[in-house]
């Protein structure tokens, strides 16, 4: 109860959308083996996951949790991974699902596309158990343990659309067979005669612009003529692979020194590649116009020592460190297609120095219908470098019916990327606008004259570079009064500097 979950993963997501006790799905905060795994930035993305076969233990608080839980409103998610015992223990398992189980649906075989690709396939196996040398080293298997689990999640899919493109003649200034939704004639309109239509509704080659022609150009030619089908709301269609590799590696080393300390080491990793135009992490525009890959690694180790001072005392000693680099890789042939000069697109900047990849600029057709873009991403090449280094000291102490714990927290937090929403490259909007007095009545005719609605451009790359301090300490009392009546108090405080 309380508890809200609105989507549903088709593999392994790091993108829950959880909302629990109304408060936001920023609010809830998830740790594995004591690695904070909420993105300090939005709070909902986890850095980390881990396979369903290596959790020894899950924890999950709702509400009224103790002092020692806390950072966030929302929910505590506490996972705790498997470790090693005496005996030798182990699983494999494969799953899969592929496009040739499913029937292809209604309106991609009316579009003529084949079945979208749809192949996940899921291969687990783990391995725990002691290590020991016989005769030498830990004979009675009772000092140390491992556990190696690994889950790889090699995907292949589609992303499937339907867009409008310009189609040749329109590319060549000629919309004389330039027609609307309803079947009827778009007027092309001159703003340098009175906004008289064009004889024919034909341009003159003279009055072509080379940068807007360019921008066309970079779009594919239409596919698509049914317009029975279509309506007329686009002409081209495409079907675009993409391809995900996900992966889990778990891994847990228990040394128990004596009776009353154990020493132990964990590690989990999460690995993300993507690889297409479309479906995939920062991924851009509405149709398939460049490949690239989308590389991310989480890499988490926590280190604890569990002392048993007394049978009424105990000491946890943890610290750990978090890296995750997350950045974008492509082929200079993809590159290639929307290079400035490759395209034959030389207009002025506002910043050249800004659009350090010299790239085209994004451009907008309001007006056409499900008109295609070209949107470029504006962190590209994607660069950010995600650091946590924490360290927790908790101590317990048990006096009659008294459970006393008192603990602190320190965390350094380190950030550096480029920030989204830099238009570093420029950006020109074409749209269909009566109040544009260079207007012609129509996104791809105001294209090709070089006549836009609005250009903007960002002065210089913006970076989000953060360094944050996070010490927290708590303490607190569970007096079990009663058989039947227990008291909770405690009191958990924060400094961020």
């Amino acid at each position: 109860p309380g508890v809200v979950w609105t989507t549903v993963a088709q593999d392994l997501s790091t993108n829950p959308t959880v909302y629990v006790a109304g408060n936001r799905d920023s609010s809830n905060n998830v740790t594995i083996d004591g690695t904070p795994s909420n993105d300090m930035g939005n709070g909902n993305q986890m850095k980390l996951t881990v396979s369903q076969d290596a959790v020894a233990e899950v924890k999950v608080l709702t509400s009224n949790y103790q002092a020692e839980y806390g950072r966030l409103s929302g929910s505590n998610v506490v996972v705790v991974t498997k470790s090693g015992a005496k005996s030798f223990h182990g699983l494999a398992s494969y799953f899969t699902r592929n496009e040739d189980f499913n029937a292809n649906n209604f309106f991609t075989n009316l579009n003529g596309l084949p079945r979208p690709r749809y192949r996940y396939n899921t291969i687990t196996y783990n391995l725990s158990g002691p290590i020991a040398i016989p005769h030498r080293f830990n004979s009675n298997r009772d000092k140390l343990f491992f556990f190696w689990g690994q889950e790889f999640w090699p995907s292949t899919l589609s992303t499937q659309g339907t867009v409008t493109v310009p189609n040749a003649l329109e590319r060549k200034g000629d919309f004389s067979q330039s027609f609307n939704q309803a079947g009827a004639l778009t007027v092309v309109k001159d703003p340098a005669n009175a906004n008289a239509a064009f004889p024919g509704n034909i341009i003159p080659t003279s009055r072509l612009d080379p940068n807007g022609v360019a921008l066309l150009n970079i779009f594919p030619q239409p596919n698509f003529s049914n317009r029975a089908i279509s309506g007329g709301n686009y002409n081209y269609v495409f079907s675009t692979p993409y391809n995900k590799s996900l992966s889990t590696n778990t891994g847990k080393i228990d040394y128990i020194l004596n009776a009353n300390n154990t020493i132990t080491f964990a590690l989990n990793m999460y690995g993300d590649d993507e690889t297409g135009a479309l479906g995939i992490t920062t991924a851009s525009g509405n149709w398939p116009m460049m490949v690239k890959t989308y590389h991310t690694h989480g890499n988490g180790t926590t280190e604890r020592w569990t002392r048993i001072i007394s049978p009424t005392l105990i000491n946890e000693l943890s610290f750990g460190l978090f890296a995750q680099p997350a950045s974008n890789t492509y082929d200079n042939s993809e590159l290639q297609k929307i290079i400035r000069s490759t395209v034959g697109f030389n207009a002025p900047q506002f910043s050249a120095a800004t659009n350090d990849l010299n790239v085209i600029p994004n451009a907008t057709f309001g007006g056409v219908t499900n008109a295609a873009n070209i949107a470029i991403e504006g962190r590209l090449p994607l660069y950010n470098r995600y650091y946590i280094l924490h360290l927790a000291d908790n101590f317990t102490a048990i006096r009659g019916s008294h459970t006393l714990k008192a603990g602190i927290y320190l965390e350094r937090f380190t950030r550096n990327q480029k920030k989204s929403g830099t238009v570093f490259n420029g950006a020109f909007d074409f749209q269909n606008n009566a109040t544009n007095p260079f207007n012609t009545g129509y996104a791809y005719s105001n294209a090709v004259l070089g006549n836009f609605n609005s250009y903007s451009q960002s002065t210089s790359r913006n970076w989000m570079n953060i360094r944050d301090w996070d010490a927290e300490a708590f303490i607190q009392d569970n007096w079990k009064a009663t058989r039947r009546l227990t008291f909770d108090v405690g009191l958990r405080m924060y400094w961020v500097p």
